[in-house]
């Protein structure tokens, strides 16, 4: 026999589906961060070597 759902367990799983998407928009946040970043090494790299 299924026990049924209370408000609580539903809180919890929302609270703990919320925290996960945070942690997997930090991580997001991250990587379009070092995205950034490369793109930018990359960009001054080319600049540099139009320039020799």
């Amino acid at each position: 026999m299924s026990q049924a759902v209370t408000f609580d367990d539903v809180w919890k799983m929302f609270q703990e589906v919320s925290a996960q998407m945070r942690e997997t928009d930090h991580k997001f946040q991250e990587m379009v961060r070092e995205d950034r970043e490369r793109r930018a090494e990359l960009d001054r790299r080319f600049q540099d070597t139009d320039r020799k």
